[in-house]
């Protein structure tokens, strides 16, 4: 896991910054140039900061689960063998039995006299031992999404349950709208919204995700279990039309948190929506996210595909990782709200030019990083690192040295690539940022954005257009067409 190690502050001058993607930013300038803290001169860092506490250190820690989105295989394939929680209690008793030896090892080597030692041939191998426990892994050792598919394409159900205006599983094999009613909707075990399929949401609406224990066993251990929470696969298109005054609420019912998959190539809107208990990974396509709020998410996974969100609002959340590259991705966040987050944004890598915009945000109450550059593998020195570029944001405090602390890159970890080229910190606390921002605000912030968001989307495509037929021949294979659940809708009858 990427630690809080401290390193000298980079001394190669800093690369010529890119053109900015919207108006109102002006061409972004080291951080080093213009406050004298992170840069040419700014010398080395302190090593023991007398405010940075035991537990800021500790929270400087990437606390991310093993693996933020699913790994997943093709229905056709056969059950692997995957390492589980279940070899997790065994390592750990293994341990606990080693430990045990070797406090009392007179009592080992006696616990057998009469037994003859075991010939060559017989033998075991011995157990390689069991390596200190310490934190997690960095982020970059997690497994990628994979764009394959666990759904098992299961028929819908057309099944009702008292307290519910509508109850959602299987395949969708129409496009489906739900409306506002006096009993909130409910979406049970998993639901599958395959491509040229809409699932329409208005304002208003109340949707509660439950776990379905009738629902089939995913293939491999680490893939969303329908059984424990709701997992929605979206590989066509999901429209919510909340608004400031009727939101649409999306509630997990389970201690699990829901799991919201985006992995089509088509383009999702999602307006005034408020997420708790659910996380969202998006490995393709386009989800715009405006006027949103996630609350209690472990994470919103970036792997491929463009993130757009604006005025959105992070409450006790994980954080946004754009670390995975599963294929060409784009992130903007703009007048958005992160707020007592483990962390706010990690970025891999540089995603190319115009494909990139973070400015004009608050973080406030971070306990880890606000901006963190993940490490990479190969060497990181002054002539191979990347440099990204970030706008103006607020970090929570206008001290140099704790915004310092709260933005992580090469200069901070020497095995980190990138270098976080930020423009000077804002000054003070925007107003009008996050989910409920007035509507004439909220327009104002689109329109603003609107030429830099279609340029991304452009640069985009452009990247992503030779994957674009090999993931349409993937959604074939594994079914996930409009013609093809028809097809096994009609077999099935």
């Amino acid at each position: 896991m990427l630690g809080a190690a401290i390193c000298a502050a980079d001394t190669d001058p800093p690369k010529p910054a890119r053109e900015a993607l919207v108006d109102d930013v002006e061409k972004p300038v080291a951080r080093g140039q213009e406050t004298g803290v992170r840069g040419q001169d700014s010398g080395v860092r302190k090593q023991d900061d007398a405010d940075h506490t035991d537990e800021d250190r500790a929270a400087d820690v990437v606390d991310v689960p093993a693996e933020v989105t699913p790994r997943i295989t093709p229905r056709s394939a056969p059950n692997a063998s995957v390492e589980t929680n279940i070899d997790e209690d065994l390592i750990h008793e293994k341990s606990k039995a080693v430990k045990e030896k070797a406090k009392d090892p007179e009592k080992q080597n006696n616990s057998a006299p009469n037994a003859a030692p075991p010939s060559e041939k017989t033998a075991p191998e011995k157990s390689p031992p069991k390596p200190e426990k310490s934190a997690l892994k960095p982020l970059e050792t997690a497994p990628p999404p994979s764009r394959a598919v666990d759904t098992q394409l299961a028929l819908p159900s057309k099944i009702t349950e008292p307290g519910y205006a509508t109850v959602l599983s299987g395949t969708l094999q129409a496009n489906t709208e739900l409306s506002p009613d006096s009993l909130p909707h409910l979406i049970r075990g998993m639901l599958v919204v395959p491509a040229k399929i809409t699932l329409k949401i208005n304002a208003g609406t109340i949707v509660h995700l439950r776990a379905d224990p009738s629902a089939n066993k995913p293939l491999l251990a680490s893939s969303p279990d329908p059984c424990k929470s709701a997992v929605i696969w979206v590989y066509g298109t999901l429209l919510v039309c909340g608004d400031g005054s009727r939101p649409v609420e999306f509630a997990g019912q389970e201690k699990d948190n829901a799991q919201v998959l985006l992995y089509g190539g088509e383009q999702s809107k999602l307006e005034g929506a408020r997420f708790r208990g659910a996380d969202i990974a998006q490995n393709g396509g386009v989800c715009h996210w405006t006027n949103c709020e996630f609350n209690d998410a472990k994470f919103y996974a970036l792997a491929a595909g463009a993130g757009l969100f604006t005025h959105c609002s992070f409450k006790k959340c994980g954080g946004v990782f754009a670390a995975y590259d599963e294929g060409p991705w784009a992130l903007l966040v703009r007048r958005c709200l992160f707020e007592n987050c483990r962390d706010g944004l990690l970025i891999n890598r540089d995603p190319g030019p115009a494909c990139l915009l973070v400015e004009k945000n608050n973080f406030i109450g971070t306990r880890g990083a606000n901006l963190r550059a993940m490490p990479r593998g190969g060497a990181a020195n002054s002539k191979n690192a990347e440099e990204v570029l970030i706008g103006e944001n607020w970090y929570g405090t206008t001290v140099e040295e704790e915004i310092d602390r709260r933005i992580v890159d090469r200069r901070t970890d020497a095995g980190i690539k990138a270098h976080l080229n930020t423009r000077s910190p804002a000054e003070k606390a925007y107003t009008n940022v996050g989910a409920g921002a007035p509507a004439s605000v909220i327009a104002t912030s689109l329109s603003d954005q609107q030429a830099a968001t279609a340029k991304m989307l452009q640069t985009l495509a452009a990247k992503q257009k030779p994957a674009a037929e090999k993931s349409k021949v993937a959604l074939e294979k594994a079914g996930l067409t409009r013609e093809n659940t028809k097809k096994e809708t009609q077999a099935s009858r």
